[in-house]
């Protein structure tokens, strides 16, 4: 605790959080770019053997020596083809530095589909206490208003048994009616 306090009191002052933020996600995101742009010279290389080996294989054994062996998509393989074909002159727009560049998209390698950005930004801002907060509260309102049902329904229930009961002029089958509906009452609360 006491080092943390230090290394604070160190830096003169510190950047606010929301400056912080851009800045990490800016310096991530270029770290993803650049192991990516590393990682080219390796999938040329795989591009060139799968090449190799599918010139070896029929269309169905292909899929399932991919699958077998490393666990591949079809797709995958063929964006490290595409890419082995590119690197080797063989294609238009030989200069690419990611594998996105390859397939000719923008979007991250794995997949995403285009909507899960603006819905990972959304829930960026999403403020997880507040909203805690929010249902906190509302199941606090419910709960009141739930426990003034439940002594409304006790007030009127004892208010019409003294007038139902059979001691007091009342029926049987009216006293079965008021418990049958006051339990009811009771229960959709």
């Amino acid at each position: 605790m006491q080092k943390t306090i230090e290394k604070r009191e160190k830096h003169e002052v510190a950047r606010p959080l929301k400056v912080l933020v851009p800045l990490i996600r800016a310096d991530l995101h270029d770290g993803d770019e650049a192991a990516r742009s590393a990682g080219m010279k390796y999938y040329i290389a795989a591009g060139r053997k799968l090449l190799e080996a599918k010139s070896q294989l029929d269309a169905i054994q292909w899929g399932d020596w991919l699958t077998k062996n490393f666990h591949l998509s079809q797709a995958t393989a063929g964006v490290y083809m595409k890419a082995a074909i590119k690197a080797d002159g063989g294609g238009k727009g030989s200069r690419f530095k990611t594998l996105n560049e390859v397939r000719g998209d923008r979007r991250k390698f794995g997949h995403a589909p285009d909507w899960t950005d603006p819905v990972r930004e959304t829930l960026r801002g999403f403020n997880t206490e507040t909203f805690a907060a929010h249902i906190a509260e509302v199941d606090r309102e419910q709960e009141l208003e739930a426990e003034l049902g439940l002594k409304l329904i006790d007030i009127g229930y004892r208010v019409l048994a003294v007038e139902m009961h059979p001691d007091r002029g009342g029926t049987d089958e009216g006293m079965r009616r008021l418990n049958k509906v006051r339990k009811q009452l009771k229960e959709a609360l």
